[in-house]
């Protein structure tokens, strides 16, 4: 999509992660490193950025894959001169018990099973820079406090919805139906 400079926040792995992915050169792009000296939270090896960019940055958890197209959501995020950008999606989940509504011991409803939609975070933002700020050096901070903060602070907090591919590869069901997946339609060209 046109980005060259990556920054990934390490720790687990960290030596692992840099032997395969090195300075992004192989890839045409330049990929540094924020060493988290303990682990942060989701948003506090933001704290370490040095020197702090001037153009909002893209923030995506490691274990997603997607199509979403950023510069789509860096343009939003601008027009909306939100001080942090968060995709969402809409989730339904199934209650596997039949739901009963009442009004105090009167029951006025029962739901047998019902599907119930929710908006979650998909788990990708923009931030602009100033928001880096709002957290000290080394803090740590997962990115929905971090954000609850901000919310706090009265910073814009502006909600992108997206309805583009993404995946959520960190639970280990997930990305084995994925492997599956991408198993079948490499099978479905030969022959």
């Amino acid at each position: 999509q046109g980005f060259a400079r990556f920054k990934l926040s390490v720790r687990h792995m960290a030596d692992q992660l840099k032997a395969h992915f090195g300075d992004g050169s192989k890839w045409g792009v330049e990929i540094g490193y924020i060493d988290e000296p303990e682990a942060l939270g989701t948003a506090g090896g933001l704290s370490l950025l040095d020197p702090v960019p001037e153009e909002p940055i893209i923030v995506a958890n490691a274990d997603l894959i997607t199509d979403l197209d950023y510069r789509k959501v860096i343009d939003a995020h601008k027009a909306s001169s939100a001080a942090l950008t968060m995709c969402t999606r809409e989730a339904a989940f199934q209650v596997p018990y039949g739901v009963v509504y009442s009004e105090t011991q009167r029951v006025i409803r029962v739901e047998e099973k019902p599907t119930q939609s929710v908006t979650i975070s998909a788990g990708m933002y923009v931030l602009s820079p100033q928001v880096l700020n709002a957290m000290a050096h080394a803090e740590v901070i997962d990115m929905p406090d971090f954000i609850q903060r901000l919310i706090g602070q009265e910073a814009h907090i502006s909600a992108l919805p997206i309805s583009d591919r993404w995946v959520d590869v960190g639970r280990r069901e997930t990305y084995q139906r994925l492997l599956d997946y991408l198993d079948e339609k490499s099978g479905e060209g030969e022959t």
